[in-house]
């Protein structure tokens, strides 16, 4: 039992490293636009800087955040909206390609985003 217990401890501990490791950052710069879905399903951001495709997508001319209706998603458009309107200058951690294609293609996937003062 306490090698189960030892195997659990190490693997919570790791994980959130191997997540951030799977993951890139987009640099620091500006939101130039956010495009939100009719339907809410999708924030499009366009960025400042150049960028980063960890995933290979088909396209690379934006990030996309594909959204639902939970706590989560409402405060990552609002963080979003409020570094746009404020002009603040952001990064954002890109860990893969949208599950769907929008406008025909896959673009970088946002998870996280964070604003520089």
């Amino acid at each position: 039992m306490k090698t189960i217990n030892r195997l659990l401890l190490i693997t919570l501990l790791l994980l959130p490293n191997l997540v951030f490791a799977a993951s890139e950052s987009s640099g620091v710069g500006k939101i130039t636009s956010l495009n939100l879905a009719a339907n809410g399903a999708i924030l499009k951001v366009t960025f400042s800087q150049p960028y980063v495709n960890p995933g290979n997508c088909g396209a690379a001319n934006a990030y996309i955040r594909e959204l639902d209706d939970s706590p989560v998603n409402q405060r990552f458009y609002s963080t979003a909206l409020a570094a746009y309107i404020a002009k603040k200058d952001v990064k954002f951690w890109i860990d893969d390609c949208t599950t769907n294609p929008w406008w025909t293609d896959t673009y970088p996937r946002i998870w996280g985003i964070e604003i520089i003062d």
